[in-house]
């Protein structure tokens, strides 16, 4: 039935997509970005390098490899990912066992600096340098060049390796992994990329021969395929010189061919139109519609850009009306959203998407069919698609502000993700001038035209995914065709702005000074405090958090469900708007807001940009001054309340249901209401914003708020944790298909009384985690991803040294077996090297972590004029760790590992009969 309905105009030309009569009258030209330098080999090895100050005196490189999965022959299924796993074991230059630990000693930490990833269409070598000296330079250019053509494939490597895949794509199969499978195989049902997910196929990871390796390395891994990408405080000049040196002499090898070169637009999908996922592992329903279409536009071009960014307001306009309803009592989704992309430019895909609770599929699929005509039946309304450019064009504007403290990192990926998918890398000024002549003349009336145009050349998917549920077709087309008869369609919004509290008056500074570490900290007659730190390392933005009252200290020992609700202070609003009206309201302010419960305050977290500061400052005011607890928003509450408590089950965590799904927003006002207006409370703002001006802000709407606590309560008694004397804990969970466990080793160390102590236990913990990557996955082969951290809060007197593992059930105690032993080998003897390496990657991490704004709005500042040990924490953050030294390290090891076994604790599937 749908089909028919649907497949009506597919004669439309790509051409006239647009609806434009002279589209390209006066639109600006397509060229890459300025800043970056640009140069193809002759051997076709592309280099692309950009200087970029932020962080200073670092470097982030990437080798891009625009090849993966979908070139892999019949019997390769998942060598592209395997080859990616090889580079790690042994090249040229750096023999097996030695990359990781040579690196290590730079400062650059596995996994965070060093690491890799295989998709369909690329694989991507990527490596982030602490510092940008020309030896390290040198030293990352020789290793991508061993990426790139010097991978020795050692067949005890390959065998080794065997495992450490296994274990990962144990780990990956999860009911969600299945659902994404089913329904990318459901629509690109014959294409190439079908029964080619980049983690392959056990049969081909467990028996693939050397010789195989090397012919997919030699087919796929040639100079024209590769790109480099080098950013940060560079000279572009001699990046590119010294490219030349490692990269001109690769050579395709012609004797191989790789299996398959994408082309765009081949015909391959089937006729599908209804789609249904059941897996009893699945932590939540869903539902989805999804438009898909060959290419509109296959390369990238000038109107490639106009069609999708004006694609994206369009979904921007749906999402509007997603979060206009969220709160309401009819809401059944937990979050829903829009979204239009191109896949690997071999399908263009219009998805509308929909989460619920388990089972309430039908519900879910009632809401995004619902969105979905109520778009076909009435079109878009002006003041949605014009909020839908604003939050555009406001976001580019902000990009053009932000580009000269863009992260190298960051800016590094997209400079790939633009290589690898053939588009022209175009700079932040020209982005925005190509959406605001997209923008011009582009109303509901273009919107809705370019929509029905899109969706009457695309092939229509409708999903649905559930725990228990599954639909037929039949089942779809009688469920559709009696919700069309319902007529009740989302209809298009119009119209909204904030509206805040009127503060009167302007509160008075009784006291400001500079502190060591250079922020001011100020105090208001009234009691309320605030921290200022303007920075110049992320322009154009600005990052705030409120702490007050005690957080987890302030629960109720009788109800202590209560704060699983703590969300019901946003979703109530204000008393001068609905959540639903605010997030309407802001959705094209830059403000973003949560609210976390931490060990001893709740921190209210709000981000926003420079122009926006005054209206997120005066919207949180008005949130703290006047919280409305609205009932309406019990509903949305408990929605995510169930979902956080079925996930918490059901991901190797355990949470008891208790009384947490009777709670109402009146006994949450109660709880909260009196902390809001009462308690200590400390505003710290970090970011790039006028000091004096903000000041005045600040007076206005906090300093003018009704008296507060001057001082915090003496918290004493709420920091001491009891250690449990149970050797070791098991714990079964339900799993049909989740075949997966988890094997974890405790053990206890210190709180942050002690911040020597606590450094050097955390170093420690670090000597652990290499030492179990070593030992159990390089070694043992039977897990994917160990770890090992040390968890000292800020709110309790005690840590943990923490070490886990997801492994296969039946490796469960083996692993377990193997942490312990490598816990008792690092007690027993730390060397000089193993010290350092731990020590010197969490050093230069804290450098990066220094210029970051939520570190300092979010953990340093908070609380620091009430809290000594939070001050002592921060002004030593940068220099605590230089000063530990291996005595110190072994000291640790010595109290907290030597001689114990730690508790050990294991998830596994619960036996079935």
């Amino acid at each position: 039935m749908l089909a028919a309905i649907f497949a009506a105009g597919q004669a439309i030309a790509n051409s006239n997509m647009l609806n434009d009569n002279s589209p390209l009258n006066g639109a600006p030209a397509m060229q890459m970005d300025p800043r970056l330098a640009y140069e193809i080999l002759p051997n076709g090895f592309s280099v692309a390098a950009m200087k970029n100050a932020e962080p200073p005196n670092r470097i982030s490189m990437r080798l891009l490899v625009r090849r993966g999965s979908s070139t892999e022959k019949s019997g390769q299924e998942g060598i592209a990912h395997f080859t990616e796993h090889m580079a790690f074991n042994g090249t040229k230059n750096f023999p097996k066992g030695e990359m990781v630990e040579y690196f290590q000693r730079l400062g650059m930490a596995f996994g965070a600096d060093t690491n890799a990833h295989t998709s369909f269409n690329e694989t991507v070598y990527k490596i982030d340098m602490p510092e940008n000296s020309p030896k390290m330079i040198d030293d990352g250019l020789k290793l991508l060049s061993d990426y790139a053509g010097g991978m020795l494939f050692d067949e005890g490597e390959i065998e080794r390796e065997r495992g450490v895949i296994i274990a990962e794509k144990k780990a990956r199969d999860s009911a969600r992994y299945r659902s994404f499978v089913d329904f990318f195989e459901s629509v690109f049902k014959g294409s190439p990329y079908s029964g080619r997910m980049p983690i392959g196929l056990e049969s081909v990871i467990k028996n693939a021969k050397r010789s195989e390796f090397v012919d997919f390395y030699k087919a796929n891994y040639r100079p024209e395929n590769m790109t480099l990408v080098v950013v940060g405080d560079i000279d572009e000049k001699f990046i590119l010189k010294e490219a030349k040196k490692y990269f001109s002499n690769l050579k395709a090898d012609e004797s191989v061919q790789a299996a398959f070169v994408n082309a765009a637009g081949e015909q391959a999908q089937s006729a599908q139109v209804y789609s249904s996922f059941c897996d009893a592992d699945l932590a939540e329903s869903g539902a989805g519609v999804y438009l898909v279409s060959k290419p509109v536009f296959p390369k990238d071009c000038i109107e490639a850009r106009i069609f999708e960014i004006r694609m994206a307001a369009i979904s921007c306009a749906i999402d509007l009306r997603f979060n206009s309803k969220k709160t309401s009592a009819d809401s059944n989704f937990i979050n829903a959203y829009s979204y239009f992309s191109d896949f690997e430019k071999y399908r263009d895909f219009f998805a509308i998407e929909v989460a619920a609770n388990v089972s309430k599929s039908p519900e879910a699929l009632a809401e995004v069919l619902n969105m979905y005509e109520g778009i076909v039946e009435s079109g878009f309304g002006q003041w949605e698609i014009e909020k839908a450019k604003s939050d555009i064009l406001n976001q580019l504007e902000s990009a053009i502000k932000a580009k000269g403290t863009r992260k190298s990192a960051l800016l590094s990926n997209k400079l790939v993700d633009s290589f690898s998918s053939g588009e022209i890398p175009t700079s932040p000024e020209l982005d925005f001038e190509i959406a605001k002549f997209a923008f011009k003349n582009f109303g509901a009336e273009q919107a809705t035209r370019l929509f029905d145009n899109y969706r009457a050349q695309s092939e229509l998917f409708i999903r649905a995914t559930d725990a228990k549920k599954e639909f037929l077709p039949a089942d779809f087309d009688k469920f559709y065709s009696e919700l069309k008869a319902a007529k009740k369609f989302c209809a298009p919004l119009a119209g909204g702005e904030l509206i805040f509290d009127e503060f009167e008056g302007s509160g008075e500074i009784v006291s400001r000074k500079t502190n060591p570490l250079g922020f001011e900290e100020i105090v208001f007659k009234n009691g309320v405090r605030a921290n200022l730190k303007p920075t110049d390392f992320a322009k154009d933005e600005v990052a705030i958090s409120i702490a007050f009252g005690g957080g987890k200290y302030d629960i109720p020992k009788g109800n202590p469900e209560i704060a699983k609700a703590i969300t019901g202070f946003f979703l109530g609003g204000t008393a001068r708007q609905s959540y639903d009206e605010i997030n309407v309201a802001k959705s094209d302010k830059n403000i973003n807001m949560g609210i976390a419960l931490d060990d001893d305050c709740f921190i209210f977290k709000v981000r926003t940009n420079t122009k926006n500061l005054r209206e997120a400052l005066a919207l949180a005011a008005t949130y703290i001054n006047s919280p409305a607890f609205r009932p309406d928003a019990i509903n949305a509450i408990k929605k995510k309340l169930e979902d956080w408590l079925y996930k918490q089950n059901h991901m190797f965590k355990f949470a008891e249901k208790g009384d947490a799904m009777k709670i109402g927003m009146e006994q949450l006002k109660e709880w909260l209401l009196p902390i809001l207006k009462n308690s200590y409370m400390e505003i710290s703002i970090a970011g790039d914003f006028n000091e004096a001006q903000t000041l005045q802000w600040l007076g206005k709407f906090f300093g003018s708020m009704p008296p507060r606590a001057a001082s915090r309560p003496d918290y004493s008694e709420f920091k001491k944790l009891e250690a449990t004397s149970e050797p070791e804990k098991t714990f079964e969970i339900e799993s049909s298909k989740d075949a997966r466990s988890a094997a974890i080793k405790i053990w206890q160390t210190c709180g942050r009384k002690d911040l020597k102590k606590m450094r050097a236990a955390t170093v420690l913990a670090a000597v652990l985690n290499d030492a179990i990557r070593k030992n159990i996955r390089e070694k043992e082969g039977k897990v994917y991803s160990p770890a090992a951290y040390n968890l000292s809060k800020q709110g309790f007197d005690s840590g943990i040294i923490y070490a886990e593992s997801e492994v296969a059930p039946e490796f469960n105690s083996e692993v377990a077996s193997l942490i312990e032993k490598a816990a008792a080998g690092v007690a027993d003897s730390i060397t000089e090297d193993e010290f350092n390496r731990a020590r010197l990657p969490i050093v230069k991490q804290i450098e990066k972590t220094l210029r970051s704004n939520a570190y300092w709005a979010d953990r340093a500042m908070p609380l620091i004029q009430a809290d000594e040990l939070r001050r002592k924490t921060a002004e030593t953050f940068a220099s605590g760790y230089k000063e530990i030294t291996l005595q110190d390290v072994k000291n640790a090891a010595a109290e907290f590992l030597k001689g114990k076994k730690g508790q050990t604790v294991k998830i596994i599937p619960k036996k079935r009969d």
